[in-house]
């Protein structure tokens, strides 16, 4: 049975984009030449140059597979302007040029408007929602991904890779924002996925989701430790109620007060720590509101402060 050159480009290129899903650029530098092969259609020749130009970036030939992707863009328009635009962006991203990323993704937006390329726009459009994060404007990234994560699940039979892509994105803005166990669900389903070997980062997400909840449960163990060992002193004429105690704070308040309780005990946690926290009939949210209470409105000397700031450097 005989191929059509169209239907073997279109083969060829699918199975391009998959091995660039799953970082397999050993497959894909086979696949991009034979796609080169296909010179009588030229889609699929601009197919083979470009993923032999992702094939050149991830070998470390950045210059050369820069300006072949240069090349593509500054020919007529074609299936791959819009592509290459953002892929530039992300080259520009990764060099840290934050700046020119955000060009590139903005140009690559406004040829998607003519090209009609849902998967290009998203992946524009994440990119800088990535930039506002990297800003400090975790929730206006975060309202920027959200409808993206369904863009992408509506393309997810084609193109697999994009609902995870999007959801990691969506779990590292929640953390950001102190939302740990919502992040840490989202994160769970990415690293569920069969591309999560492929995406080592994924996995620091979830590092960085358990290294807050560490955090968030030491507070409340000070938290325990401190109204056992804390008691009403008379050396306190000279202190006030507010002042010294606001500053020695070991969390972002903003953070507690926003966020979500525990989910998971800390397994680094001494177990006779865990115990204290285990054994506390309220929830973890309304015993940091009672600690911030308390040292606002106790009087405590000196030395008890000493004392709370040397339980919680232990």
């Amino acid at each position: 049975m005989r191929i059509s050159p169209s239907a073997l480009g279109r083969h060829l290129s699918a199975i391009a984009q998959r091995e660039y899903n799953l970082r397999q650029f050993d497959k894909l530098k086979i696949t991009s030449a034979l796609l080169i092969g296909v010179d009588s259609l030229r889609e699929f020749y601009l197919a083979g140059r470009y993923y032999q130009a992702l094939v050149l970036y991830k070998s470390g030939a950045k210059d050369e597979a820069q300006a072949i992707i240069q090349q593509i863009i500054n020919l007529p328009r074609n299936p791959y302007t819009a592509k290459s635009l953002s892929t530039l962006g992300a080259f520009s991203f990764y060099r840290g040029d934050l700046q020119t990323a955000l060009q590139y993704w903005r140009e690559a937006l406004r040829c998607v408007k003519s090209s009609n390329d849902p998967l290009i726009a998203l992946e524009a459009k994440r990119g800088l929602a990535i930039l506002k994060s990297l800003d400090g404007n975790h929730k206006e990234a975060m309202s920027d991904i959200y409808p993206l994560v369904i863009e992408a699940q509506s393309l997810s039979v084609d193109h697999p890779l994009l609902p995870h892509a999007c959801l990691n994105s969506l779990a590292v803005e929640l953390c950001e924002l102190g939302r740990l166990e919502e992040a840490q669900y989202f994160n769970q389903i990415t690293l569920s996925s069969p591309f999560a070997s492929a995406y080592p980062e994924w996995r620091d997400t979830y590092y960085e989701i358990i290294l807050k909840q560490n955090r968030l449960a030491r507070s409340v163990v000070v938290l325990t430790r401190w109204r056992e060992e804390i008691k009403p002193s008379d050396d306190n004429r000279n202190l006030t109620s507010t002042g010294t105690v606001a500053r020695i704070y070991p969390f972002d308040r903003n953070k507690v007060e926003k966020g979500s309780t525990i989910m998971k005990a800390n397994p680094n946690v001494r177990k006779d720590q865990l115990e204290q926290t285990a054994t506390s009939a309220k929830t973890n949210k309304e015993l940091i509101r009672e600690m911030l209470e308390l040292m606002t409105k106790t009087k405590i000397s000196r030395d008890q402060i000493l004392r709370i700031i040397s339980i919680i450097r232990e």
